[in-house]
């Protein structure tokens, strides 16, 4: 039999009723002659690639075609002999045409096919109940989607292998944001000028990276989704609504028998839809992606993610990892503390389990690095309290199979979910707690010199020490960066926080560029004692400070107090409103990156507000002086 779509059947409907003389209403329908069995079950979904019913020749024993009239209209189903759904052909808007055609999976409705605008021909495509909530909308009438009007993000990631695998770079733009949504997600300039920047760049290589890419092959199929879920809130880098984003997504895809862990990159919500951030990390390389988040990532959760490959393709191991994807789409679901400690717990004995029957030394490391890291992210979280009991439990195992690479991996996880955990407790005793950490993390750089988390660790202690006032442990601390791990992205940090630990009594000068573009230093400001006051919006304390620093400025006159600000948003436009709104008019200095910034560098900057004291000779007298005992500082040296 020739294969019939949608279409034909609308046909095939017209030719039923041609006799009629009058509009055909759904009584009209009633009368005619309701389609065979096999004429019912060769129709066939618009799109492709759908698991729902269809019973071979020799299966279609009890089977039947009946014409029902419900409320949302009158067409013909097909059961089977219990009753239930194989398909559904309706009119629903009582013209004489079939315009909604089902598909069942289990008595479940899985898919359906809408002719909305009356040609007979289905134009809109929705993907239900288990087999997800895409609803594609088709605009010129070739039956392919042009854009979504709802999309999750675990069917991005599908739609954005089956682009790399069939090359197809339009379906691909499909899921990056359109100018609209970029509009609407009411992010910051900086960050909407990033971000069109990031999809005309995708959209400009991706058929490119796409032909040369070998993770994917013509057999790849899609297997499992995971990522960071969380919203930026309103206010950061200038937006001025809550962004709902995934970070650090990955798809795991099995080809020819083995799993890769592709790396997705960021995405966000928009609406009813997920969209891809910028081109997938992955495109660039075949073995591993250097990707530390677009928007946010966990603390200790590393940031060079790994592509694991092996042989895994084992029943077992394909069952572990669908029930791994099950856990996942219910951990995304809001669940109670107790069912969320629950879902946890069974992720860890699936990632357990397929650590153990991995075939590959890659593949073990990478899933006993994912259990680490999701299950310090759901400690910290408050998501997974118990979860500290579970990495001891790894950490012991793997100390004692003397696997170190990923004993001192799991063990600095362990001791940030646990810092964490203890933390969050109700009355906490803080000094204790943080006096242990340092001890851990003492003990941990003496353990694993070598580790990639050494250098985070020492980097965590000179802080801690700092914040404790000791500052000559926090400079050898901070010193002990440079020296032990020369090649850390944490030198120019520590080096500059170890500068501005010892500039008490020493001169200072600083310069730079303001937000408006000038220049500014504060060797103008000799002969006035200075306050450098360094903020950003992300510390609404900061910005309180900035009205208090403009009372002391009235208090003492600006011709012997001179205020210079060091702004270190990621946005330029937040800065500048922020100081538009408290009517903040002394320079600001300024330089792209944030906290990372050569500016919060430069002087190792660590938290916010951070304020310096210079005297009227340019001589710090204090590297960190607090805004409670500012003005009587301030007392002792203007008289």
């Amino acid at each position: 039999m020739r294969h019939r779509t949608s279409k034909t059947f609308g046909r095939y409907l017209r030719a039923l009723l041609i006799g009629l003389t009058v509009i055909p209403t759904s009584a009209s329908i009633l009368t005619a002659a309701e389609p065979t069995l096999e004429y019912a079950l060769s129709l066939k979904p618009t799109q492709s690639g759908l698991q729902y019913d269809s019973p071979a020749e020799n299966e279609r024993t009890g089977l039947e075609v009946k014409t029902v009239a419900t409320s949302a209209g009158t067409g013909w189903v097909v059961t089977n002999e219990s009753g239930q759904l194989l398909r559904r052909f309706t009119d629903t808007n009582k013209d004489g045409k079939v315009d909604l055609w089902c598909y069942y999976r289990a008595g479940v409705e899985v898919y359906r096919d809408i002719d909305a605008d009356g040609d007979n021909s289905a134009d809109q495509f929705r993907w239900l109940g288990p087999a997800g909530l895409r609803w594609g909308v088709d605009t010129n009438g070739d039956r392919k989607i042009d854009r979504w009007n709802q999309i999750s993000a675990q069917e991005v990631s599908q739609e954005v292998v089956t682009a790399i695998q069939t090359k197809d770079a339009t379906r691909f733009a499909r899921l990056l944001l359109t100018d609209a949504e970029l509009r609407n997600l009411g992010v910051g300039q900086s960050r909407f000028d990033a971000l069109a920047k990031m999809r005309a760049e995708a959209l400009a290589v991706f058929e490119r990276q796409a032909s040369t890419q070998k993770l994917i092959n013509p057999q790849s199929s899609w297997v499992h989704f995971s990522g960071l879920l969380g919203v930026i809130p309103s206010g950061t880098s200038g937006s001025t609504k809550d962004v709902t984003a995934y970070d650090n997504v990955m798809a795991i895809v099995e080809s020819s028998g083995e799993h890769h862990q592709m790396i997705l990159g960021a995405m966000v919500q928009a609406g009813k839809n997920w969209r891809l951030v910028s081109l997938p990390p992955a495109l660039a390389t075949e073995t591993s992606v250097a990707y530390s988040g677009y928007f946010f990532k966990t603390p200790g959760i590393s940031d060079t993610p790994t592509v694991a490959t092996g042989n895994s393709g084992s029943e077992a191991m394909q069952k572990l990892i669908v029930q791994l994807e099950e856990i996942d789409i219910q951990l995304a679901k809001p669940q109670s503390q107790s069912q969320l400690a629950s879902l946890n717990t069974s992720r860890v004995e699936v990632l357990k389990q397929l650590a153990a029957k991995s075939t590959t030394a890659d593949q073990r490391n990478n899933w006993i690095r994912q259990l680490a890291d999701t299950v310090t992210a759901a400690v910290q979280t408050g998501a997974f309290p118990d979860g500290v009991a579970h990495l001891e439990s790894l950490y012991d195992s793997l100390r004692a199979s003397k696997d170190s690479p990923n004993t001192a991996y799991v063990r600095f996880r362990m001791l940030t979910a646990d810092y964490g955990r203890k933390m969050q407790q109700p009355n906490a005793e803080f000094e204790k707690i943080q006096d242990q950490w340092l001890k851990d993390l003492a003990l941990f750089v003496q353990q694993y010199p070598t580790s990639d988390d050494a250098a985070e660790a020492t980097l965590q202690i000179a802080i801690g020490e700092e914040f404790a006032g000791d500052h000559q442990a926090a400079i050898s601390w901070y010193s002990k960066i440079a020296q032990q791990f020369p090649k850390s992205p944490l030198v120019a940090k520590a080096q500059g926080a170890a500068l501005r630990l010892g500039l008490p009594s020493r001169m200072l000068t600083l310069k730079g560029t303001t937000l408006a573009g000038a220049p500014l230093t504060t060797a103008s400001s000799k002969g006035k004692v200075t306050i450098v006051h360094y903020w950003a919006t992300l510390s609404p304390s900061s910005v309180q400070d900035m009205l208090l620093l403009k009372q002391l400025q009235a208090k003492y006159g600006s011709s012997k107090l001179a205020l210079v600000g060091v702004n270190l948003d990621m946005e330029r436009k937040s800065a500048e409103a922020a100081l538009q709104a408290n009517r903040i008019t002394w320079g600001q200095l300024y330089s792209r990156g944030g906290m990372e910034s050569e500016l919060a560098n430069q002087l190792g900057i660590v938290s916010l507000p951070t304020m310096l004291l210079i005297d009227q000779q340019g001589k710090v007298i204090s590297s960190g002086v607090h805004m409670a005992e500012l003005d009587s500082e301030l007392q002792k040296l203007i008289r």
